[in-house]
């Protein structure tokens, strides 16, 4: 499945490529990949860095961190920044990431391969021509006395035995000094990577902050994307002040609110307002509860 972000970013999942109609394809970690998908099922959502801690990493049974988070959201941010898609990720101070796409299309793809062709790649299957395992001889084949070819197969057998066991301490030695020359490459090139990425993420980071519009009880409402933002601030409480009333959200305890709203057309051409609003109490291990109103105007 290929997904389509504001008419102009294409996403391959199953390839872990993005591209645009003016730029080629760039391949992304396979992690940031992940990552975008979560966001894609979440559009204009607030989703918390332990929930998305859980959904990519856990859930495969690995453990990911803050510092693994950081960098695969800042590597992704990067990329889709290449293809136009500057303000699509925003960062939630103490909290997680929001993705805020105007629209979300999917397209479907063929493969490149049909299914055998692939499983035969993945079993390693290297089957000769010849069929039911039919033994060929050239005509100068000096094997074609049974008892000659038993004889020589043993001769062979001994002689690389021999060989083996004479040169094994050896290779083993080499093999050791490869590897021990290989982790230690591993470990500066991880070292290098945390320095660009860990360190950097937070010099050279684009993100900008939330913006808050009123304390409702003990929540604090902000709102997280510019169309929300060019909107006036009295519509703005009065719309999240509706949706917090009508879903009798409680604001006895402190808590977070995140509210967003976004304008599209449907297919016939009418006008579609959707408000979001993520109610996040601080508490530990405590997910966001997401509210929706939506008014379609022709």
């Amino acid at each position: 499945m290929i997904y389509v972000i504001n008419n102009r970013i294409y996403f391959n999942y199953t390839e872990n490529r993005v591209w645009s109609d003016e730029v080629n394809q760039i391949i992304i970690p396979r992690f940031s990949s992940e990552i975008l998908a979560l966001f894609l099922a979440n559009n204009d959502k607030a989703l918390s860095r332990d929930f998305m801690l859980t959904e990519v990493w856990e859930a495969r049974a690995l453990n990911g961190s803050n510092n693994n988070l950081n960098n695969y959201v800042s590597i992704l941010r990067r990329k889709l920044s290449l293809l136009g898609g500057d303000n699509l990720i925003i960062t939630i101070p103490k909290y997680g990431f929001s993705f805020t796409a105007d629209s979300i299309e999917k397209i479907a793809c063929e493969t490149l391969q049909s299914d055998d062709a692939v499983k035969q790649y993945e079993t390693g299957s290297n089957e000769d021509v010849t069929t039911n395992h039919e033994d060929v001889h050239l005509p100068n084949d000096e094997v074609s006395d049974p008892e000659k070819a038993k004889e020589s197969t043993v001769v062979a057998e001994h002689s690389a035995s021999v060989r083996y066991s004479i040169f094994h301490p050896v290779l083993l030695k080499i093999t050791l000094i490869k590897m021990l020359i290989v982790i230690f490459i591993a470990i500066i090139i991880s070292l290098i990577l945390f320095r660009v990425f860990c360190i950097g993420f937070h010099l050279t980071s684009n993100d900008f902050a939330v913006t808050k519009i009123k304390d409702f009880g003990l929540c604090q409402a902000f709102v997280i994307n510019e169309n929300t933002l060019a909107t006036r601030r009295e519509d703005l409480i009065a719309a999240a002040e509706r949706i917090i009333t009508e879903n009798n959200i409680n604001c006895s305890q402190y808590a977070k609110i995140y509210y967003s709203k976004t304008r599209k057309r449907d297919i016939a051409g009418g006008r579609v307002r959707q408000d979001t609003l993520s109610y996040c109490p601080d508490a530990p291990h405590y997910y966001c509860e997401n509210f929706y109103y939506s008014e379609h105007k022709i």
